[in-house]
């Protein structure tokens, strides 16, 4: 089952929900292994094992990564890991917890570029006031089983073998002496470059362990840690101690005690995308989705109009994933995942929908623009679904600026030029600057990455069968905000400042901003 993205999530601001999904999370993960199945594309047999949630702050608008956050805020980011890791990790009668969650990224990571050698200066202040405090209240709250070491170096230290984060706050001032801490896939052979420039493996391999990392991923550099002891670079008693960690987190889960014994065994492949965690999705998406702007009461559409439905996300249902979506088609396609194209056709009853793609995401490709604008020129009103997908903004990717990446900006001019009234659909991982637009657009609904049912969803709140919208769980900047702010500076107080605690500027949309189609007084 995919639910929509954290960003989504976020947005409903419903603890329920977030623990729901740390539930199902975990009762499919189980009934994976039970099943002996695989990772998609690899040997590797489905585990119980979970590196998430991911609550590093969304700092920078162009952070690569913003799909797979919560949001900005670390109140919100260590609330909705708290009641996540608690759906994720209850146990049963014996003790044995549904599945072993991790923390992620331990901490101070939000720049993809130079990833895994970069070296940001952090203030003592910034540390406890942003960077620091949503792991602790989940760690406190929450007792996850550990956290996976970030590549950037904090003050010079890389995180991986940051002796202050990893043992003086996470283990011993936060009460944690049993937090297993792996590392980021090659985290601990980046040791070999900048800041610390390691000469061998052995080093390498010691500075991390001394440092409190006690599973390497990614690489083979702990294979040294033999030599590394025989060098006195390190003692046999931080490798016990690492062992120790590592053995009862095995312990813990069940993985030595007769099957019969612990009761998440019994999950199979019914307990898998099953109807009632298909309906919870559903729910969860209603909440996720954020009405920004909804001008003369347009929405919602009564059917039976004339639809065009243009973009170039219309009829892609893989770019409605964040970026660690895993297999959602049985059989490794997207092919079973609603477009939007569809579902408008769906609901629209009695009606004409014309689907039109226009534009790809990132290409000067116009040949489609024409087919597009004569669509929208004979439709009572326009539906446009644009945004990103992994090309513009992924791991290991950032964006460059806010803007709508390729000739999406002048197919929305030339559609809002027909005088067709044009419902925006924004999909997207970090926010878009769109304050060019507002004054003639008729509704914008900020769609995140909706998840498997988000078409369906969407189509639903167009035309009014859901009212269940959510609330922005970012700021969303003006374009010319990144010409302020250096992106690899993590001073978060810096002119304009960094989220709605520190910007001095007027947003687009603050923090918290959301409408409904329900009229208040």
């Amino acid at each position: 089952s995919t639910f929509p993205g954290p960003l989504g999530m976020a947005a409903s601001f419903n603890a329920s929900l977030w623990f729901a999904k740390g539930d199902v999370l975990a009762t499919e993960l189980r009934a994976f292994s039970n099943t002996n199945w695989h990772r998609s594309n690899v040997d590797n047999q489905i585990q119980y094992t979970g590196f998430g949630p991911n609550i590093n702050i969304a700092r920078d608008p162009r952070f690569g990564r913003t799909s797979e956050l919560p949001g900005e805020d670390p109140y919100l980011s260590g609330t909705y890991a708290t009641h996540m890791v608690r759906g994720m990790m209850q146990a049963d009668a014996a003790g044995h917890p549904k599945m072993l969650a991790y923390l992620k990224h331990f901490t101070a990571y939000s720049t993809e570029t130079n990833r895994q050698h970069s070296d940001f200066n952090v203030s003592s202040h910034d540390l406890w006031d942003t960077y620091l405090p949503q792991y602790e209240m989940a760690f406190r709250s929450a007792q996850p089983a550990g956290a996976m070491c970030s590549y950037n170096a904090v003050n010079g230290r890389p995180s991986c073998a940051n002796g202050y984060i990893l043992r003086d706050v996470l283990r011993n001032q936060w009460q944690q002496p049993n937090a297993h801490i792996t590392s980021d896939c090659g985290a601990i052979s980046s040791l070999r470059g900048a800041p610390v420039f390691a000469p061998d493996d052995a080093t390498a391999a010691a500075v991390a362990l001394n440092n409190g990392t006690d599973l390497e991923m990614g690489s083979q550099v702990y294979a040294s840690l033999a030599e590394a002891v025989a060098r006195n670079l390190t003692s046999s008693t931080l490798v016990e101690e690492a062992f120790r960690r590592a053995a009862r987190i095995l312990f813990r889960g069940g993985r030595f005690d007769p099957p019969a014994t612990v009761e998440w065994n019994a999950y199979g492949v019914q307990d898998i995308n099953s109807s009632a965690t298909q309906a919870l999705v559903h729910e969860a998406t209603a909440q996720s989705l954020v009405l920004l702007q909804n001008r003369h009461g347009i929405l919602p559409l009564a059917p039976g109009q004339r639809v065009a439905v243009v973009g170039p996300l219309v009829e892609r249902g893989d770019a409605l994933l964040s970026d660690y979506a895993s297999l959602v088609c049985y059989d490794g396609t997207y092919d079973c995942i609603p477009t939007l194209g569809a579902s408008v056709t769906a609901a629209n009853k009695g009606g004409a929908t014309t689907v039109v793609p226009g534009v790809d995401v990132n290409s000067n490709n116009s040949s489609g623009l024409a087919a597009a604008v004569a669509a929208a020129q004979a439709a009572d009103v326009v539906v446009a679904f644009l945004g990103t997908d992994k090309t513009i903004e992924r791991e290991g990717l950032d964006r460059v600026n806010l803007t709508l990446p390729g000739l999406q900006g002048l197919l929305l001019d030339q559609l809002l030029a027909t005088g067709t009234p044009v419902v925006l659909l924004l999909n997207n991982g970090g926010p878009l600057a769109i304050e060019s637009y507002l004054n003639r657009t008729a509704a914008v609904m900020e769609t995140f990455n909706a998840g498997q049912f988000g078409a369906t969803v969407m189509a639903k709140a167009l035309f009014g069968q859901v009212n269940n919208f959510g609330k922005l769980p970012y700021t969303v900047y003006p374009a010319g905000y990144v010409t302020e702010q250096a992106m690899n500076n993590y001073d978060m107080a810096l002119y304009p400042g960094r989220t709605y605690r520190y910007l001095v500027q007027a947003p687009v949309f603050p923090f918290g901003f959301g409408l409904s189609y329900t009229t208040f007084n």
